[in-house]
């Protein structure tokens, strides 16, 4: 490989509503990849298991008082799956909300708003202008999904650059990406809004 070296300065504007789109994005990033689907806000997935944990909750209410009505045995072993579902759901909810509340608190002590990320052979560094340094190298990169609010390289570990959406910033981390073989891994999705 040459020693070819790409750099973008950047400076995140909107950081709630960025860092918000990229916890979605990398918490759905399995799917993304598969199949050419609108992306959701990490408060939107957030709703959606709030409501589901909601239905579940109903159905099992209206099956218990329909299994007390018909003295079924059937319709009582709906609702304790459907009270379980539901428990459930109301309990990923919630820890998802913890740990999404988490990630934005370590987000927000640990990063500036400005910063320069780098692209070489051995991997992606990103530089902050509060003095911190993240190194990762190519093994752990999961791909690039670029959205018209922000572009978003996931990682396999529990980490994620996050860079504002400008045609230079998706100009070089495609030419970058392209440079070092992974032009395979970028995906253009949509936000639903």
């Amino acid at each position: 490989m040459t020693d070819t070296v790409f750099t973008l300065d950047y400076e995140l504007s909107n950081c709630e509503r960025q860092f918000d789109v990229a916890q979605g994005i990398a918490a759905n990033r399995r799917r993304l990849k598969k199949r050419n689907i609108k992306c959701r806000s990490g408060t939107r997935m957030l709703h959606r298991l709030y409501i589901c944990a909601g239905y579940f909750g109903i159905l099992a209410v209206l099956s218990f008082v329909l299994a007390i009505l018909l003295v079924d045995d059937g319709i009582q072993c709906l609702a304790v799956i459907c009270g379980f579902c539901g428990i459930f759901e109301l309990l990923l909810a919630l820890s998802y909300r913890r740990s999404y509340s988490n990630a934005w608190k370590q987000f927000h002590e640990r990063s500036g708003h400005t910063g320069r990320i780098i692209f070489d052979e051995v991997g992606i560094q990103m530089c902050r202008d509060n003095g911190t340094e993240m190194k990762v190298l190519w093994s752990d990169y999961d791909g690039c999904f670029i959205t018209d609010e922000v572009i978003v390289l996931p990682l396999k570990i529990p980490m994620m650059f996050l860079l504002p959406y400008t045609p230079e910033s998706v100009l070089t981390v495609r030419y970058a990406l392209e440079h070092y073989g992974y032009g395979d891994t970028i995906y253009e999705r949509e936000i639903r809004k």
